[in-house]
């Protein structure tokens, strides 16, 4: 069977013919699928109405094809099929007759328009859907709706959201129980004592103590310069070695008791100051490493008798402590004696047993 260019025409016509027949049929019932659609999800409202779109487009196009085709075919002789003889019939042949050119089949206007925006078909199926209400179908309920992640008025953009940034901060540490420090000094070596009544000590009135720690200006705490850790951690050790006498530090309390504010009626008790209510304290004890006898490193702490909380009872155990941890990392022992200098209440929180009583002060 020979297929002529007429042929295929009119094949396409047929098709455009059933597309658009397709398009148009039942147009109510299009709308209340788009307007169930849009029920569902607002997404797959949008779909339904772009694939109406499409289908209308496909139509215009091949209408233009068709008609293009059809202007092709005018301007070419026509394949005919062959005319019988003209003996047969007695009659002169006919000339060949031009074809005509096919009729395309009348696009509606609504189909001749150009495809609708998305945001336009779901204005009109609002209008539509507002006055009509929805068939109620279990097909319909039944649908799975996958959630639209596509930006839209009507659906959450995901990435509307920058993501945050990975975080480069440094995660925080368990706080340690020991504190850095500025290193403390050593202090003088000096043969025999000073005189306890001359050697220089802070104007009276002018040091003070807050929260159980020396005034760092008055009393910054100094090292042994005739000490070393393996000396201080040596079997046998003690501090009665290198204490100074009471003659020398029952004199030099009473000057630093003045310089600390000590004096007159204490308020926490009521009762005047005395020399026993405060302990003539090394801020860096004797067993940590501590200078035995300059005013630099001595401070009057008060006892527990005077009301003053944390004491020098409490200080007593931490001085322990200190010595337990320069004995056990000698290569540090310096910075745990200026750690101790700067503020001893640190140790209460890694307090260790006492292997030994610690000598009192005086």
């Amino acid at each position: 069977m020979a297929f002529t260019a007429e042929s295929y025409l009119q094949s396409l016509r047929e098709i455009v013919a059933g597309l658009t027949t397709w398009v148009r049929k039942d147009d109510s019932t299009l709308r209340n699928s788009l307007a169930s659609a849009r029920a569902i999800s607002p997404a797959a409202s949008r779909i339904a109405s772009h694939g109406r779109s499409i289908a209308r487009g496909v139509v215009s196009v091949l209408s233009v094809l068709l008609a293009a085709g059809t202007v092709a075919c005018s301007a070419a002789p026509a394949a005919t099929q062959p005319l019988p003889p003209a003996h047969a019939t007695g009659q002169p042949a006919p000339a060949p007759a031009i074809a005509e050119p096919a009729a395309t089949p009348p696009l509606t206007e609504e189909l001749a328009a150009p495809a609708a925006s998305s945001s336009t078909a779901v204005t009109e199926l609002d209008a539509t859907s507002a006055s009509a209400p929805l068939p109620a179908t279990s097909e319909a309920s039944s649908t799975t709706v996958v959630p639209d992640v596509a930006a839209g008025p009507d659906a959450t953009a995901l990435t509307d959201t920058p993501e945050a940034a990975p975080s480069t901060a440094t995660p925080e540490l368990p706080e340690s129980p020991v504190v850095a420090v500025p290193t403390v000094a050593i202090g003088p070596d000096l043969r025999p004592l000073p005189n306890p009544n001359t050697v220089a000590v802070p104007p009276a009135g002018a040091c003070r103590i807050v929260g159980g720690l020396p005034d760092h200006t008055c009393t910054p705490g100094l090292l042994n310069p005739r000490l070393n850790p393996a000396q201080l951690c040596a079997r046998g050790f003690s501090t009665r070695t290198i204490r100074p006498p009471t003659s020398y530090t029952d004199v030099l309390k009473r000057r630093l008791m003045a310089a600390y504010g000590q004096v007159g009626p204490n308020p926490l008790t009521g009762r005047l100051w005395s020399p026993n209510d405060v302990e003539l304290d090394h801020a860096v004890s004797l067993e940590d490493l501590g200078h035995p006898w300059s005013p630099l490193n001595l401070w009057p702490q008060p006892r527990r008798s005077s009301g003053v909380e944390p004491n020098a009872e409490e200080k007593d155990q931490v001085e322990v402590t200190v010595h337990e941890l320069i004995c056990a990392d000698q290569s540090n022992a310096a910075t745990y004696a200026a750690r101790l200098a700067a503020d001893w209440t640190q140790f209460r929180r890694a307090r260790a047993p006492a292997v030994a009583p610690k000598e009192s002060e005086p």
